[in-house]
């Protein structure tokens, strides 16, 4: 592996969006609908009950397509990022959705961090034991690659994240608790705008082989 990109693995940012959909398929046509590119196969994740597939956005950072697996054994564990929260189901009523973000950091450690893993890719996470969504979802969940992240293998489909908007209330505020998480300073494409309590928490902004679009 070049040491330029298991360097990467390590260096704080923007790591992937989260889109959730009722279904796997549902949210994969969804996606391929909107950018114009077709999506990769992901796989299953038992520790949680879900399922995802995935799209390249660059050489560092991907979407990923996220679900509920409904041939998943039941866990006794909250669904990750909000997915099992009645507000997040009552939203993908009408489509899948710009869930939440994930940013990769250099070291994940201490209490409720766990080892988890789909299929040969493992990494370190932060599950929150309710299943909650802080922020709307514009709070980033914080990964720790184990072995070669999904970006090093997915081929390019020419898509790229131009702006990641989050919207709160008190952007100064959000930003202290984003500095946070990230432990460093906060990627460029990132705008903190001013926003009410109800409006969709994040947005993003990408440019595809047919022109920009929207998630």
């Amino acid at each position: 592996m070049p040491s330029r990109i298991a360097e990467a693995w390590a260096r704080p940012g923007i790591d992937h969006l989260v889109v959730a959909a009722r279904d796997l398929d549902e949210g994969a046509a969804w996606v391929s609908d909107l950018l114009g590119v077709p999506t990769e196969p992901g796989g299953e994740h038992p520790a949680f009950g879900t399922h995802n597939r995935l799209l390249s956005l660059g050489p560092t950072d991907y979407l990923e397509i996220l679900a509920v697996n409904p041939r998943a054994e039941a866990t006794g564990t909250a669904y990750p990022l909000g997915l099992g929260l009645p507000e997040v189901r009552e939203r993908l009523t009408s489509g899948p959705i710009l869930l939440t973000w994930v940013v990769r950091v250099a070291e994940l450690a201490g209490a409720g961090v766990r080892e988890v893993s789909r299929g040969a890719v493992r990494w370190r996470a932060l599950p929150r034991e309710d299943g909650s969504l802080p922020c709307g979802g514009a709070l980033p969940a914080p990964i720790q690659w184990l072995t070669a992240p999904p970006w090093t293998q997915l081929p390019d489909r020419g898509i790229r994240l131009r702006e990641l908007v989050l919207n709160a209330p008190n952007p100064h505020q959000l930003q202290t608790h984003v500095q946070a998480v990230v432990g460093a300073p906060l990627d460029c494409r990132i705008t903190l705008r001013q926003g009410p309590i109800g409006e969709p928490a994040l947005a993003a902004a990408l440019e595809t082989p047919t022109g920009p679009a929207t998630l």
